[in-house]
């Protein structure tokens, strides 16, 4: 059971009966997010574009399920209002980009 809890806690970071994902982690995801050029639409801080809106908050607006999903394939939750493309990258680096992004509260 406390290993299901473990990778759960780093699945999905931010959360998971009082875990903290690693600060490590969450610079993981905060490179693939520069790596992966989200910024070229997304706002993090008052530095990237608008397009995508500002994710400053993001973390405290949604959880690490619904992140992940949406990062996966962002039409199946918001099937009209986005044109976001599926995250493209590997499944590590899928867990750690909803890491840093649950981290942004």
């Amino acid at each position: 059971m406390l290993g299901t809890v473990l990778v759960v806690a780093l699945i999905f970071g931010n959360r998971v009966e009082g875990t903290q994902a690693s600060s490590a982690f969450i610079a993981q995801g905060e490179k693939v997010y520069g790596d992966k050029k989200c910024a070229g639409c997304h706002m993090i801080g008052g530095q990237g574009g608008k397009i995508g809106g500002d994710l400053s908050q993001v973390g405290a607006k949604r959880d690490p399920q619904w992140l992940s999903t949406f990062l996966n394939n962002p039409k199946a939750l918001v099937p009209k209002a986005t044109i976001m493309p599926p995250f493209k990258g590997t499944e590590e680096e899928l867990k750690a980009l909803t890491a840093y992004l649950a981290s942004l509260k």
